[in-house]
This record gives C-alpha cells, structure tokens and sequence, in this order.
C-alpha cells in the first residue's frame, strides 16, 4: 500500500499513484488544502468571517495606498533629478560666461545693447522700420527658394543681418554667438537664434521659412544630417561682430 503525500489518498501499488497523480497533474493537494479551507470555514463563526473578509480589505487598501504613494515618491525623485541637472547646467552656463565676459570685457555692454532673443517673436517685419528686410528678400531670393540650398541661405542671412543691424539680437565673436535671454547674456549652442531668425520670416509669409521651420521640427533620425545642413546656411555670416556694435 502507497500514500498519496499530496491528498492523502491509499493505493493498492505504485502504479495506481502513479496514474493517480499523471491524472491529476499535482491538483489533488490543492484540492485537499481547499477542502480544509471548506472545512474550517463551515466552523467558523460568522461574526469571525466578517472580520476576517474585513481585515484582508483593509490591509489590500493599505497596501494600494502604499504602492501609490511609492509611485508618487518615485515621481518626486525624479522631478528634483532633472531639478538638480537644469540647475547644474545653468551654474555651468553662468561659468561660461564669466569666463568669456573676463577674456572680453565688450561682452559686457551687450546686455545694455542687445534686445531679448523672444523680443522676435512679436515683431512685425511689415512695419515701416524693416522695409529695407523685406526689400532682400522680395527682390533676391531665388525661384522657388529653399534654405537647403546655398543660393537662398546666403539672401536669407543677408536679410538677418539687416534685421540684427535694424534691431540688435545676436552678436558673434570669435565664431561664438551671443544673445540675451530676458535680461541674461548666453552662449548659442543649439542655433537657437538660427532658429528663431527663420522663424520671424516664416511668420511674415515667407514659404521658404515655413517650409524650413517645419523641416527642423522633424523628430526622425535620417534628417538630422539635412537640418544640420540647413542651419548652416541659415547663419553663415548672419551676424556682426561684437567690434561692430
């Protein structure tokens, strides 16, 4: 006679248990514990049932509660990261330019000369002072202009160049272009003036600035290499020198 360690159960020979337990695939000891279960529920007293069903809703609450505010924490945690690295970068911003306003001190008189890079945004280049902008551009950008090509980078940046000259936003000295954000002198490395130049002839109507500011918000990796492109010859000798304000 063999025992069936899972349910209990007495067979004749191995065989039988071996049947036994292919039939059953290992159930037959969760279907015992369940019976138990059965067994020592019918003797409960109700009052203990409720309590019991009660105590394991209040500790599944509990433990959402826990688990929401982990998520929350880790939230946290993350956000004083990125805090702590905008910060960081900022500081380091800081370093940069007291480093360059000490090699050059005339950086410090464009804080006083140069408007704010956003100041840009709410011009408008109809209004009778930049007359002489539209002028480059309405007479010398070529047919079905785009600033992918040369030709038309070198009109666009002509017409930058008369803005900057009409109202002064950016400078550059020693390749490095400089521009105030609010009253904040920076370092340009992300062609932010690049972009915002376009951007204020694509607001006029111009299609190759709408065209090329649509091109630059491209998310797609296979056009990184042609927006580069295009950022080059959107500020190719763009710019004044610092000498010249």
């Amino acid at each position: 006679m063999v025992t069936c360690i899972e349910c209990g159960r007495v067979f004749k020979n191995a065989q039988n248990l071996y049947n036994h337990k292919s039939r059953l695939k290992g159930s037959c000891g969760i279907k015992k514990k369940s019976n138990e279960a059965k067994q020592r529920l019918s003797t409960m007293d109700p009052v203990q049932v409720v309590e019991s069903v009660n105590s394991s809703l209040e500790t599944n609450a509990l433990l959402k509660e826990i688990s929401k505010q982990n998520r929350e924490l880790k939230r946290d945690m993350e956000e004083m990261r990125k805090q702590n690295v905008d910060i960081q970068q900022q500081n380091d911003e800081i370093k940069d330019m007291m480093k360059e306003m000490c090699k050059n001190p005339q950086l410090v008189i464009l804080c006083n000369t140069l408007h704010p890079l956003q100041s840009l945004q709410e011009i408008d280049l109809r209004e009778p002072r930049f007359k002489p902008v539209l002028e480059i551009l309405d007479k010398e950008l070529p047919a079905y202009a785009n600033l992918a090509n040369k030709p038309t980078g070198i009109v666009h940046c002509k017409a930058v160049r008369q803005l900057n000259c009409i109202q002064p936003t950016a400078v550059e000295n020693s390749g490095t272009i400089f521009f105030k954000k609010d009253d904040v002198l920076l370092k340009d490395c992300n062609h932010e003036t690049t972009k915002a130049f376009i951007e204020v002839m694509a607001k006029t109507g111009y299609s190759y600035a709408q065209k090329a500011n649509t091109d630059l918000k491209s998310i797609r990796e296979s056009d990184d290499l042609f927006k580069q492109e295009l950022l080059n010859n959107a500020c190719k000798e763009a710019l004044l020198n610092v000498d010249s304000l």
